[in-house]
Formats: C-alpha cells, structure tokens, sequence
C-alpha cells in the first residue's frame, strides 16, 4: 500500500524568554562604573587656572591643585594620587532633576584599590552643594589639621561647610597597610538620605600618611534610590522670595501671579491647591486673592499654573512712593490626601508715578527723552554720554517708583566730563508745565570715580547754581557689567518760587559731579541713571495728529492711486475736560491741483476719550498729478475740530506729500531687500537668486529706505546679505524665464562695513548671455563701518546702459557678482554687507505657474504601503499680456527607482482662468516597484511643460519623494523625528508621522545638542542636525500620526525640545492634540526659556498623554498635535526652533489583530482558542493570515507536481513582515511515531515574494521519492 504525504502544522508559541520579577525598586540615579579620561578635567597647577579651563568647557565636571586622570584607557579608573598629604577632587554633579524625589534610602556604591604600600591612605567621599567657585577650590591641610574640613564625631570622618559651599554628606574609609595592588573585597556601600532639591557633586580625597604621592583607583561608582520609599510631593513658587507689583496711582489696581509647580511624591499625585489668602497686611484691605479655586495641577514641573493676587488702592490710599505689604497663603494637598500644607510668599505693591505724572524720563539713549508729555521737547547734553556697561536695576527713578528699564545703559560723568545738562521747553501754545521733582539713581563702582554731585538750575525759572548736593554713594560690588540697584536720590523742587514753563520757556537742569576719593583717574565714571523731572503740565484742549510734521505718501504707478492716514486724538484741557468734535477735512496749497483730496467717509466724528484716536484719510491720484519717477506733489492739510459745546472752532494742519518712486513696478527687474536669497519682487517667470554669501543677517540692514541713491519703497528693518574675505564672491544670478526678452537699464545697491576689519572694496563684474565686464564698479572710497548695526548704508548707482548686449531673451542667464577685497587678513571673516539690491529695465512679467498648496511633493510610506498618489492643483497668475495658460505634457526625470513614479492625467490641458485653481494631474508612487527599506528614500522631478499662448516655452519642475522610515531603535518608541521632519527619521512599521503647519524645515542646521528626546536619556538623539522653525509670523507647527499598522498604538508621551535665542522672541507656547484620541485644547501651556545665543542647549518637554481618556491610535486611526506660540508684538521674524520629537507608548499588533477580526477579548482572544475548530489556534491563525472566526482549512497551500521525472511536493504558506517577534520554521521527518530532529535537509525553498505589504509568501518543496511529514513551526519571542 502506497504511502501518501502528510503535512504537519505544529504552532509554537514562546510567551518571552526569562521568568517574571517582583517589582523593581531600585532606581539608577547615575552610573559612573566607566570612566573615561575625556570626561575629567585635570590640572596641577593654580586653582585659577583650573576654573578658566572649567568656563571654557562650560562643564561642571572640575578638578583642583590634585594629581589625578584616569589609569589609563584601557582600566577605565579614576586614579586619585595625595600631594604632601592634602588633595581633593570633586568628580561630577547630579543634579536634583535625576532623582525622583527626597529619598532617606539612598546609597553610594563604589570600589576601591590601593595601588602602594608602606603607609596608610585614607580616602573621603564627600558632596557638596553649588560647587565649583574658586574660592572653593582650595587645598586643605591634613586631616585633622587646624584648617582642616574634615571633623571627628567618633564614629567616623565628617566634612565642615568651607566658605559658600553647602556640605549635605561625609563618607570615608581608611585603609592602612594593604600591600600593593590589593583590592578592598566585596567594595563599599554606602547610604545617605537625599533633600530632594540640591544637586550633589561626588567628590574624592585621598590623604596619605607617612609617604607622600601615595595611589589609589576609584572604580565601579554607582547612584541608586529606592522607589519603595514614601515621600510627599513638593510645591515650588515663582516667585519664591517676593511677588512685588507696582501700581499706576490714577487706576488704583493691579493683579500679579505666582506660578505654582509641583515635584511629584512617593506614591506619584496631583496636586490641588484648595485656598488663597493674603495674611499680615499692612495697611490691611489692599490684597484679595484672584484665582477660581479649586485649582488643580495635572502635571509636574516645569507645567506650572498661576495663583492670582489683586491689588486695590482705593482702601489703603497709598500715594505715590508708598508701599502696601502681606504674606500670600497658599493652601495645597496631594488628590487624595486629607492632610494640607501651606506655602508662602511675601507680596508688595507700590505707587508708581503715573504717565502724566512724568514730564519728562531718560533712561536709554540720554539724548532724547525717552518718555516725555506731548508739546515738551527734552533733550540731554555734556558728561561722557551713554555707557553701556551701567544701569539701575530697581525700577524706580530715585526713589519713586515707575517702569523704569533694568537692562544696561547709563549717562557716563567724569571728572574730565563733569555736567550733565538736561534741558525742558514749552513748545504748546495754551500749556503750562509745573515741576515738583528731579528724581535718578546714581551708581558708582571705583573709588576713583567722582563722589559728590551738585545740581544746578537754570533759565525761565528760579535759577540757582547749587540748589541741592549730596557727598558719598554706595560703592559698588559687581562684575562688569555694573547692573545693580543704585543709590536713589530725589531732589523737591516745590520750594522754588518760579516753578512753571510757559509756552516757548526753557529751563535747565545740571548735575555736576566732582571729588573722587582716589584722583589719579580723571576719566573713572559715576553712573547716573533713570533721570526723571515729575510734575504737571496744564493745558486747552489740544488735537493731536500722529504723524505730527508730514504724511508722505509713495506712489509707484503712472495712474496710480494711494491712501494715507494721519490718526487724531486729543489732550483733555486740565480745568475743564470735554470732548472733541471733528467737522472738516480738506487739503489747501496743492502743488499739482486735484490730485489731493480727503477721503474721510465719517465726517463729523466726535472723539469721547483721550486715549482713543480716529484715522481722517487723504487720497492722492496720479492720474491728476501725472508725476514722472522722482517727482513729488506737496499739500497741506486742515482739520477743523471744536471742543464739544464751544461755539468756536480750531485749525490743525499737517503737511502731506507724494513721490512717484524712482524704483517701481514699471521699471523693476529684481530686488533683493530683505531676509532671503530669492529676489521679490521681480518679473514674473523671472529666476534670481544669491549665493557665495557668508550668511543672511537678521541683525543689521540698511535703514534709509532707497536703492542706491534712488528712491523705493526698500525696507527700513533688519535684513541684509554678508560677504568677507573668507566668502569673497556674492553671486546674483538672473534666468529669465518669463517667455518675453528682459533689458537691462542699471543697478542699485547700498553696501556697509559691519566692523573697521571687513573689506572696505566691493567690485561688481556681470557675465552669461549679456556683455561680460569684469569690473563693471568699484568703490572709490572705503564702505563706511557701522557697528554691525542697522544704519544708513553707503548708496551706489551702476549704469549698465553702456553694455553691447545687456538684453536677455526667454532661457538665457546673466551674472551679477560682487566681489570684495581690502580688508584685515588678520580676521578674514570679519563681514561687510549688501542690502537694498534693485536691478531695474524693461520686461515684460510672464505668467506665473504655481502648486496650490507649495513646495514638493514628499510621501511618506512604511513596508506595509503598496503605494501611495497625491492629486496636484496648480493656479496661475496673469502676466502682463493677460493670456491664458497651456500645460502641455508631464515628464519623469532624474529617478532614483525606475519606474516607481508615474502619473495620470491628460495633456494638454487650458487654464482659462487666472487665480483659481485647477486639478492638473496626480503623482503615484508604486512601492511594489521600488520595494523601499527600512530608512530608504526614492525621488524623481516631475516637468510639467506649460506656456503663454503666444509666448515661449517653459518647464514646471515639481520635486517628488517618497521615504520610509528607519526601524525604532527600541521598544516603547512609536515615532522620531529629528532630521527629516516631513516624516518620521525612526517609526513603526506602519506608522506614518510628518510634521506640517506654517513652518517650516531648516535641513543641516544646528538643532539641539543635549543627545536627548525631551529628557529621554535613551534613544540617544542625533546632534547638530536639522531643526523644525516657527515664528511670530509662521507661529503654527502640527505633527500627525497615523497608525497604518495592523495593530493598536497605546501612546505615553510626546518628548521634545525646543529652543529660543532672544529676549525679542515669542515666549510661550501652547500644544493641543485631536483627532482619534482625547482633544485637548491646552494639554500645555509653557513658557519657552530663553537659552542665549549660539547656545544649543535646547529647553527639554516631556507630555504625559495618559491622562487623555482615549489616548489610543486604533488601527487607521489618526492624531494631530498643534504647537501655537503665543503671538508678541515685534517678535513676528525671530524663530522659535522645535528638535528631537519622540512619540513613545506601546503597541499591540495581536490584540488589534483579535479585534478586528472580530474575536472577543477574554472569551475567545486567547493566543491557544480556537473559535472556529479547524485545527489552527488564534495564534497560528495570526502568524499566517488565516480567519480565525471561519474554519478555513490548513495554513499551507500544498499541491504535487511532475517536473523533469520528479515527482514534487510543493508547501507555501504565508508569514507576516509587520512583526518580527515571529519566526517561522519549516521542518521534515519520516515517521510521526518516534522523535528523530525535524530537519530541513531534504526541504528546497524555491520561492519567496518580496516587497511591502504585511504578507509575503514563502515556498518550499520535497522530493516525493522520500517520504516524510512536513511541519511549520512559529515561534514569537
């Protein structure tokens, strides 16, 4: 009887490999087993010179006066060796953020080797808090030594506090006659109890005895806790030390806040603050709390939420200078707990002068006021002038109490410039200005400085050469710069008997220093800062139009027409306060009759509050004028007012003109003026772009508003292109791409030194399709030096009309470089700057062809896509020859993966209609084609052929991508994203992540340099890569996920950085998640730390997402996380940068498996049930692609078949390419009765699928003249 094969399927199934724990409780704070010697700072000589190293490396890492490294790179060891009996070395701080809280538990652990014998050597270790000064870093004499930190209480060694530093702990041991190389058996452990709040810095000193230089190895240093420990949580306020508000004495009230964090206890809980109070008043009735209580803080620091604390006046009464005070209760309990604690700060609030208070404050540039009431001109004169390394810190102009700046800036006097003059005239018609004080701070750092002051006054009032005087001032301690709370002086002027400014009067205030204290530096200074002059100013009402002097208007078209606006307030008259009417508008003395007109639409309007103003608007039209480039129309106009009812009117006027602008749309090629490297504007279809530049500044640009010498409308901010010797050449190159020729008529551009060693010499050379000239311009006199600031530029004008050919037709190029020369070749890299470029002619704009949205097409994909398509929309802007559109085919170039993109669409295709958007074609991409790797990229330029009817024609170049992502590097992590940004750097296989919104990709920039995800340690992130930006103007960044996989995504947390560089920068931002998961509008809200430029040390956030109800991906699930920053005013081009983004959670790719097949958990999901009978549990249903819900059979497809007089047996079977955890294992023998090895000897595999998907197939065979049993086998692991 013949035998017939069998096939065998045998599911295994291996549940993890090792056994199950109890819970651990031992926390790794920090593992110093291995030392290496880059990681330690070593010096012998002075301790000075140890700390500049130690601020130069910005570590906290240091060694003093010791002989110490490590022995060698290949031990690994810390090698501390004794100078003549005394040395110390503290090793590395842990700071507080490492532990997860106070712990009594705590333990050092550490080996220790002697490395010489003949004496004894006695080894401390120690920790001290705030380490590093050098006035810690001192030797120390012998143990026990008069000097000596280290103290006896008979039960072991213990370490005084030395100077500012803080001892928390002491540990030693002694080891005395060990012969050489001994180890100590078994190592050290010690426990110490931790505050919870201090960052530690192990230390070691090794103190020999009896010979000098003796050595020792410290090895195997190793930090833990026990988490088992209890410990409640911790409240931190901000501020700690005192909330101190100030109030304006006309309003009466103000509202501070106190931020309110927590560190989280042992068990881990919320904390909710459940009471506000203000306790010890003085004057009481002041302070009430603002906050709605309860208030709960979901998560710990640094998410902090703010108690609110009000400030009424009108019960105590203070008046300017005075100061109410109390103590801000804050009652606080851990959820859950029925026990609560109480933190407290002290809370201040003082009177302030207010506006009108002030007539006139210098306390920036001390030339102009810098406040000042309106109808007043003050201006200051003589000392040194601005010092920019002084300024008061306190706020207050002497001693009254305003919003005076902290930051740097004084006016400098000296024995050599002694009188500083500040002078106050009456410029109002109707107005009387009446002083009652002359208020500043005086700061002084050297006894060689000036001593004493003298104030003078002089003019239309009372005049006396020494009305006040005052000897002696606090000598100040500080580092340059001197930023310190200065001495305060007010000096009364309300006992002169002629006080008052009447219109047109003048008066003048000196302040004279003199009598140094050491006389051998005549030009040491004294600081005097926040210089005020309060009192009164009595007035009529008076109109106030903003601008004052002249509205001048730009027109850049022949029959152009513009709009300005002069807004209108008032000043209320101080005895008897009414409104303002206005009733006419009209513009007299035109220099081009008609061409001026007003347009208000409201009038009469009535104004019912002084601080509110009203736009009149005046019309100019060119078409009237007919002006020609250059031209300006001149006018004035008068606003009639009249105080509500007064039966008698005013006149107000301002002047107002027009220029038809030299550099306008009519005769603009290209213009560069601002921050990037493409020209705008220019012709339409026209390519010009920079290159060769240093860098693009944001810091400095030319302020004067031309091209050249001719008039634009060029932008007067920051923004600018640099060159240097070292980046010698600035190339501008122009391909016209319009369909029309474009004529070159000149070029316009305004250049700088940024500092005295850039090149003085800028030439200009212009080649391609045009007549070359190799030195078209140079500069005869060297480019001024600015500072680096923004400032006005110096102005050139290159004619090119003298060139043979300067015309370009449709595809040609043209090359503009600038070359500089003539500077310090000593400093190569000091910049000179180009701003204000305008290349003026004749053209004609093209048609523009646009993507709707922009950019390129990137897809991001994962094994599991087949593919992947994108439906292209694309617009046109009308060119001047308002003709319609053609796009007249599609081509794939410059493929990475033949054949993998394509598209569908048919050509040709007519835009007929400008400004609107048409459905053009779509892109695919076949991934069965390419079959991308894990971290593998295709790409492809799709040109899209188009033209103007009538014009030339012109390519469409659209840049395609398609990338998978690289495989996470380990368990818990979800998505990275951390160089390529449009999509995930490391996911799931299956999950797609891509970042989006208004910002944008900076590629090969500096991104975060601290290796980490948020705080994650581990995955180690990239360094000094790719960064996401956002600003004030492009505020809005999402990220979204979509879980492609076959399985349920669990998340845990969103990780990030996230980095500022300026004070101007926005300074908060607020992220929100929706989508299929939990929305939350504010899941956080927190400020954006300020890390210093050209710091990369980038702020660290780590999300809790548990907290979402659902915060679970399904499968084909999606989420979107928003980042918004919190708009500020002039913060609207600073960038805000996002780095390192890691998604982590945990994924269940069998229990999404279950569910969408329909299995029922707990009842029927188990990995060994089998709902439907046919043999195959749920596990090998999983691994193979059966149904686990309908008996279907074996998990192999088998058949025989005849080949070349073989008879074969032929066994396919299907494996997963999403999970591999699984293996998969096809095996033979010849009996089922006995266990001989189930072995592939006699088993060819013949085929195997490839490609993405979450199924390949697998094909193996046999030789029917054997005969035996054939097995699958699939383990998980």
């Amino acid at each position: 009887m013949r035998r017939g094969m069998i096939a065998l399927l045998m599911a295994v199934f291996l549940a993890g490999v090792g056994t199950a724990q109890a819970a651990i409780t031992t926390n790794l704070v920090q593992d110093f087993s291995t030392f290496d010697r880059t990681e330690l700072l070593w010096n012998s000589g002075d301790p000075q010179n140890a700390d500049e190293i130690l601020e130069g490396l910005g570590e906290n890492r240091w060694m003093t006066a010791l002989e110490a490294a490590v022995y060698t790179n290949v031990w690994g060891k810390l090698l501390i060796k004794s100078s003549q009996t005394k040395s110390r070395a503290a090793l590395y701080t842990i700071t507080a953020d490492q532990f997860s809280g106070p712990n009594p538990n705590a333990q050092l652990a550490f080996t220790l080797q002697n490395l010489e014998n003949n004496g004894t050597l006695e080894v401390a270790i120690f920790s001290i808090q705030n380490p590093g000064t050098a006035g810690n870093a001192v030797e120390y004499d012998t143990l026990g030594g008069a000097n000596s930190p280290f103290v006896t209480d008979g039960t072991g060694v213990g370490l005084q506090a030395v100077g500012s530093a803080s001892v928390s702990m002491l540990l030693s041991t002694n080891i005395g006659g060990l012969a050489n190389n001994d180890p100590i058996e078994g190592g050290y452990t010690i426990p110490f109890a931790y505050n919870g709040t201090d960052d530690i810095v192990l230390g070691f000193s090794s103190i020999g005895f009896g010979t000098a230089h003796k050595i020792a190895t410290i090895d195997d240093v190793v930090v833990t806790t026990d988490d088992s420990v209890s410990f409640p949580a911790t409240v931190a306020l901000d501020p700690a030390d005192e909330l101190a508000m100030l109030v304006d004495e006309a309003s009466g009230v103000v509202t501070g806040s106190v931020a309110v964090s927590y560190i989280e206890g042992n068990p881990a809980a919320h904390v909710e603050v459940t009471s506000v109070s203000v306790v010890d008043q003085s004057p009481a009735g002041g302070f009430a709390n603002a906050t709605s209580l309860p208030l709960t803080l979901t998560s710990p620091g640094p998410y902090s939420d703010s108690v609110l604390v009000k400030f009424d006046n009108a019960t105590p009464g203070l008046t300017i200078g005075q100061t109410a005070t109390g103590m801000v209760e804050i009652v606080w309990n851990e959820v859950g707990s029925a026990s609560s604690t109480t933190s407290t700060v002290p809370v201040s609030a003082a009177v302030k002068a207010a506006a009108d208070d002030i007539i006139a404050a210098f306390n920036s540039t001390f030339t102009t006021a810098d406040t000042k009431f309106f109808g007043v001109d003050a201006v200051m004169s003589g000392g040194q002038g601005l010092n920019a390394n002084y300024g008061s810190t306190d706020t207050s102009y002497g001693s009254i109490f305003g919003d005076a700046p902290t930051a740097k800036n004084a006016m400098g006097a000296t024995v050599n410039n002694p009188t500083v003059v500040v002078s106050i005239t009456n410029t109002t018609p109707d107005t009387t200005v009446v002083f009652d004080s002359l208020n500043f701070d005086v700061g002084r750092r050297w006894s060689k400085a000036p001593n004493t002051f003298t104030v003078g006054i002089a003019g239309d009032i009372d005049n006396n050469a020494s009305f006040a005087s005052h000897t002696g001032f606090t000598e100040l301690t500080v580092a340059s710069p001197y930023l310190d709370d200065y001495d305060d002086f007010d000096i009364d002027l309300t006992g002169l008997s002629d006080r008052i400014l009447t219109y047109g009067e003048s008066a003048e205030f000196t302040i004279t220093v003199s009598d140094p204290i050491d006389v051998t530096n005549p030009d040491s200074v004294l600081a005097l800062d926040n210089i005020a002059l309060l009192g009164s100013v009595i007035s009529d009402t008076l109109l106030v139009t903003d601008p004052a002097d002249e509205l001048a208007l730009n027109v850049n078209d022949p029959l152009g027409m513009v709009i300005g606006t002069v807004a209108v307030s008032y000043l209320e008259a101080s005895s008897l306060p009414t409104n303002v009417t206005v009733t006419a508008v009209s513009i007299v003395s035109q220099s081009h009759p008609g061409s001026f007109a007003n347009a208000t639409t409201n009038l009469p309007f009535t104004l019912s509050d002084p601080a509110a103003s009203e736009d009149v608007l005046v019309e100019f039209d060119n078409a009237t004028a007919a002006l020609t480039a250059g031209q300006t129309a001149t006018g004035t106009m008068e606003i009639i007012w009249n105080e509500v009812g007064s039966a008698s009117s005013s006149t107000s006027t301002v002047s107002v003109s027009a220029m038809y602008l030299e550099v306008n749309p009519g005769n603009t090629i290209a213009i560069f003026d601002h921050r990037s490297e493409n020209a705008s504007p220019r012709l339409g279809g026209l390519v010009a772009t920079l290159s060769g530049y240093q860098s693009i500044s944001s810091d400095r640009g030319s302020n004067d508003g031309t091209y050249g010498t001719l008039a634009g409308d060029a932008r007067t901010d920051k923004g600018c292109v640099q060159g240097a010797l070292s980046y010698p050449v600035i190339s501008m190159a122009i391909t016209n791409n319009t369909g029309y020729p474009c004529t070159f008529d000149s070029l316009h551009f305004d250049a700088a030194r940024g500092w005295a060693k850039g090149p003085k010499t800028v030439t200009v050379s212009i080649s391609g399709d045009v007549t070359a000239n190799a030195s078209l311009f140079t500069n005869p006199t060297d480019l001024i030096e600015t500072g680096g600031q923004l400032a006005d530029y110096d102005d050139f004008d290159v004619p090119l009309t003298g060139l043979a050919d300067r015309t370009l037709a449709h595809g040609e190029v043209a090359l503009i470089e600038f070359t500089w020369s003539n500077g310090d070749l000593s400093t190569t890299n000091a910049i000179s700057i180009l701003d204000n470029i305008a290349l003026l002619g004749s053209g004609v704009n093209g048609a523009v062809l646009t993507k709707v949205p922009g950019g390129e097409v990137v897809f991001g994909v994962s094994g599991l896509s087949l593919g992947a398509s994108e439906l292209i929309e694309m617009g046109y802007t009308e060119g001047d020859a308002a003709t319609n559109v053609v796009i007249t085919g599609v081509t794939v170039s410059e493929e990475t993966h033949a054949g993998a993109f394509s598209y569908s669409g048919s050509f040709p295709t007519s835009l007929t209609a400008p400004d609107s958007t048409n459905e053009i074609l779509t892109v695919l991409f076949d991934n069965t084609v390419a079959d991308l790797a894990a971290g593998e990229t295709a790409s492809a330029v799709m040109e899209i052929a188009w033209n103007e009817l009538g014009a030339g024609a012109r390519t469409f170049e659209l840049a395609v991508s398609a990338a998978r992502s690289a495989d996470v590097p380990a368990s818990g992590v979800i998505a990275l994203l951390d160089t390529e940004f449009l999509m995930a750097d490391a996911a799931v296989n299956g999950v797609l992540a891509r970042m989006g919104g208004s910002g944008s990709l900076q590629y090969a920039e500096d991104g975060s340099d601290d290796g980490t995800y948020g705080s994650l340690a581990a995955p180690a992130a990239p360094t000094g890569t790719s960064r996401w930006r956002i600003s004030g103007e492009n505020n809005v960044a999402t990220l979204t996920v979509t879980n492609g996989t076959m399985g349920d995504v669990e998340l845990s947390t969103l990780n990030f950085d996230i980095g500022r560089w300026w004070d101007s920068n926005s300074e908060e931002f607020t992220l929100s998640v929706s989508g299929d998961v939990t929305d939350a509008p504010a899941l956080l809200v927190s400020a954006i730390n300020d890390m210093g430029w050209p710091s990369l040390n980038f702020q660290d956030v780590d999300v809790d997402l548990t907290g979402l109800a659902d915060h679970t991906l399904s499968v084909g699930e999606s989420l979107v996380f928003t980042f918004t920053l919190t708009p500020k005013a002039g913060a609207e081009f600073y960038n805000i940068w996002l780095d390192n983004i890691a998604l982590m959670g945990s994924f269940d790719l069998y229990g999404g498996w279950g569910a969408s097949e329909g299995l029922t958990p707990g009842v029927n999901d188990g990995l060994y049930d089998n709902p439907d009978g046919d043999g195959k549990n749920n596990f090998m249903e999983y691994a193979t692609g059966g149904d686990p819900m309908v008996a279907d059979g074996a998990a192999a497809e088998m058949w025989q078949s005849e080949e070349s007089g073989t008879n074969w047996f032929y066994y396919v079977h299907a494996e997963r390419q999403d999970d591999d955890s699984l293996t998969y294992d096809v095996g033979a023998r010849d009996n089922l009765l006995y266990a001989p090895s189930w072995t592939n000897a006699n088993l060819e595999m013949v085929g195997e699928t490839s490609g993405p998907g979450v199924w390949k197939t697998v094909t193996n065979r046999t030789d029917m003249g054997t005969v035996e049993y054939i097995r699958l086998k699939v383990e998980q692991n």
